[in-house]
């Protein structure tokens, strides 16, 4: 009784979110659990951020990840399946997975789609592993077929079985097992699926007890998770595996009765749950297991998705796992160090002015603080409105959304003045004031005449959006 009071709550959750965000009903949506939203309960092998993109509801897709940080791999992959290349072409510029764009478009059998994707030089390319993975998944024999003979290794044999075991193809995973493929994942879909026939077969064959023990955990089979634990399997696997579906009561469950939380805590990041994450990292060893968690599941495989991850991440421990382990990994992120910083002003900006990161994002094209400040104040002056929908085509966002960029820039008086002069007179002078305290007294008169007319200016803008001047 007690797992199916925990299946159905779980099942129920998913599509109360969905039903929420169809809805744009955003506050009932942040009265939920916070896990249901970040989280992202799985059902059918999907997520409600991954279901709302398939059905095309661009507005619901964006409240769940602008407004309450679902994921954007997740709805990438959605968007795939469905052929809407342009919304997979927007996530991808704006840091989603191409990997997990790849297999959306090869599950679904859009083989041009995918292999305008692909990645050409090296041999190992996870883009590749992704594609076979789709095509077995769609039953494309001959796609699959012509992947393997491009890019024949150990990994891509793995991902097809992967597929064949996702759709039960049972004949062919044998055959390919006899032949001395590496059945982890296979093991996985079939546990993820409650095959227990297959998987006894498999674990004889191949004894791989903590693949299955964390399939079933993110399954919510927890009959099968306690069985295996008897037989030996590592229970903190398990826990990982719940964090990995948002199987929230489960993982509170295991971590009352004293399991390492650091495992919920790398579950959370294969699953690129940037909140929990956050939520739960309280020392370096635990930052340490989010890092690998990342790296674990391709985070990172455009420097988008990197710079978006280290954004939302507010650890510094982490950022340094994280720099420090794609060292050692074959990742496609040109110029880490630059994105470091870049990522560092983007999470000051969002915690400054109350942004979320698109906004953040957008806030740091050139010129922009300049135009939403001073546009209005041109000669002949433009009406706000204009010069928000003018920044607001350059940006590739809303209007709404300027709005709010633009009344928190307002907002916080000195600094938009700063910020203005800074970029406008001789920004290496104002670089040893700008953001700390007052400007020096000694200014040049243009510096001290520019000051004062911004000030007076901001001061009536204060007044314009109903603030106290």
């Amino acid at each position: 009784m007690a797992k199916s009071r925990k299946q159905t709550k779980y099942v129920s959750g998913f599509y109360q979110v969905c039903r929420l965000a169809r809805q744009g009903k955003e506050n009932e949506l942040r009265e939920l659990p916070r896990h249901l939203i970040t989280v992202a309960p799985v059902v059918n092998d999907k997520t409600p951020v991954m279901l709302l993109a398939e059905e095309g509801n661009d507005e619901a897709v964006e409240l769940l990840i602008r407004k309450l940080y679902a994921s954007l791999n997740d709805a990438v992959e959605g968007y795939a399946r469905k052929e809407n290349v342009a919304k997979v072409n927007e996530l991808l510029a704006r840091g989603a997975s191409k990997n997990r764009a790849i297999y959306g478009y090869a599950s679904a059998g859009f083989t041009e789609l995918t292999y305008s994707l692909l990645g050409k030089n090296d041999k190992n390319d996870e883009t590749y592993h992704h594609a076979i993975w789709g095509f077995a998944y769609a039953g494309l024999k001959q796609e699959a077929a012509n992947l393997l003979e491009a890019r024949d290794d150990e990994v891509m044999l793995k991902y097809l079985v992967r597929g064949l075991a996702a759709v039960g193809k049972d004949q062919d995973v044998a055959i390919w097992r006899d032949t001395g493929v590496d059945m982890a994942h296979a093991i996985f879909e079939y546990a993820k699926r409650g095959r227990v026939d297959k998987i006894n077969e498999l674990l004889l064959h191949d004894g791989r007890l903590n693949q299955a023990m964390e399939a079933y955990a993110f399954a919510g089979n927890v009959a099968a998770v306690k069985d295996l634990q008897g037989r030996g399997a590592d229970i903190g696997v398990a826990l990982m595996g719940y964090a990995r579906a948002g199987r929230i009561d489960n993982v509170i469950d295991l971590l009352k009765q004293g399991v390492d939380r650091k495992w919920a805590i790398q579950g959370f990041a294969r699953a690129g749950l940037i909140d929990c994450v956050n939520a739960m990292i309280s020392d370096s060893d635990e930052a340490a297991r989010a890092g690998a968690g990342y790296l674990d599941d391709d985070q990172f495989d455009t420097p988008q998705s990197f710079l978006r991850t280290l954004a939302l991440t507010s650890n510094e421990d982490l950022y340094s796992h994280i720099v420090a382990g794609l060292q050692t990994v074959d990742r496609n992120i040109p110029d880490k160090k630059n994105l470091l910083k870049q990522a560092a002003r983007l999470a000051r900006i969002m915690k400054e002015y109350h942004l979320d990161y698109e906004q953040a994002l957008a806030l740091q094209t050139k010129g922009m603080r300049v135009w939403l400040q001073q546009g209005r104040h041109s000669n002949p002056p433009l009406p706000q409105d204009v010069v928000n929908l003018i920044a607001a085509k350059t940006a590739g966002l809303s209007t709404e959304d300027m709005k709010v960029i633009e009344k928190a820039v307002t907002l916080n008086t000195n600094h938009g003045a700063r910020e203005i002069i800074k970029e406008k007179y001789r920004p290496g002078f104002f670089n040893r004031w700008f953001g700390w305290g007052e400007p020096p007294k000694v200014l040049h008169k243009k510096e001290r005449k520019a000051l004062a007319a911004l000030q007076k200016r901001y001061q009536s803008d204060e007044k314009r959006i109903g603030i106290k001047a």
